[in-house]
């Protein structure tokens, strides 16, 4: 059942990790409803309970919405990931696994993700492999779903990407750049800044971060 207080959470956490790119803290679901740790981490357990959400082992940022919680956005018109109509698809192109722990060898298998989304011409999905950028709720194993961009395209400062980086492999990190010089961000503090001179070393885009589906 679809309570207004469950409603109100779902929207809220699918609103954050929007805008923000990873999914809320305990601490800014409590600031967002006004509300002591209690009843908010009683709201989150409920949406586990009843398929709504996903947590690794209570970690800060792992929380995600499930399938499940999407489609009610979507039937209530609260869904973000959409642009304009909507012609779902079945299958997504799945090409393999991508480093979330430092830049290694990208995969070359192809294969497809079932999965209900507007945009399977120009999206594609990786699963990651790695714990770096657990603190954006992107957990070892998640399959995340990126945009494909054009050559040449350069992130805004924070956006998680897909990078290849000429002759070491690809990576999913935070991107940030000063001058010449790539900066490849994770979400863990055991991984440090990866730091590409571009002038030297080649950086591509593969694409940008839509959704992790954990």
């Amino acid at each position: 059942m679809i309570t207004p207080v469950r409603s109100q959470t779902i929207v809220f956490i699918h609103q954050f990790q929007f805008q923000n790119g990873y999914a809320p803290s305990t601490d800014e679901m409590m600031q967002g409803f006004s509300l002591a740790r209690w009843p908010v981490k009683k709201r989150i357990d409920l949406l586990i309970r009843d398929g709504f959400a996903t947590q690794q082992s209570r970690k800060s940022r792992t929380l995600q919405l499930t399938q499940k919680a999407i489609a009610y956005l979507q039937s209530i018109g609260k869904y973000q990931g959409n642009a304009g109509s909507i012609s779902f698809q079945r299958k997504l192109p799945f090409l393999g696994e991508i480093s979330a722990g430092f830049v290694s060898l990208p995969a070359t298998t192809s294969e497809f993700l079932d999965f209900e989304y507007p945009n399977p011409e120009t999206d594609f999905s990786l699963r990651v492999s790695g714990d770096s950028m657990i603190g954006a709720g992107i957990v070892n194993g998640a399959s995340v779903i990126f945009k494909r961009v054009p050559d040449g395209y350069e992130p805004r400062p924070g956006e998680i990407v897909a990078a290849y980086v000429e002759g070491f492999g690809t990576t999913l990190k935070r991107f940030y750049k000063e001058d010449s010089i790539v900066i490849l961000r994770a979400a863990n503090p055991d991984y440090p800044d990866q730091k590409i001179d571009t002038c030297e070393t080649s950086v591509q885009i593969q694409g940008v971060w839509r959704m992790t589906i954990a």
